[in-house]
């Protein structure tokens, strides 16, 4: 089923809403995307990061996994698809 993306602004508003309440609560939050179409997603991770939300995007589960496991801060981590 298609289901169509969200526009930029509507990100930008999902992230600063839902950052105002995560602020401080995770310590990393991986985010896969496998179907990436542009740079949205890139959009969505560094609007989120520079609101202090540890989150990086990555293109497979398994990427994000190791990450995760490594404990790597958001800034350091592989743009999406690196590393596969």
């Amino acid at each position: 089923m298609y289901r169509p993306r969200l526009l930029t602004l509507d990100v930008f508003e999902l992230i600063f809403k839902g950052s105002l309440q995560a602020l401080g609560l995770y310590t990393a939050i991986a985010f896969v995307d496998v179907n990436p179409e542009g740079d949205l997603m890139q959009f969505a991770q560094t609007a989120a990061v520079n609101r202090g939300i540890p989150v990086s995007l990555f293109a497979t589960v398994a990427d994000a996994e190791q990450w995760l496991l490594r404990g790597q801060a958001p800034r350091s981590a592989p743009p999406a698809g690196a590393g596969t």
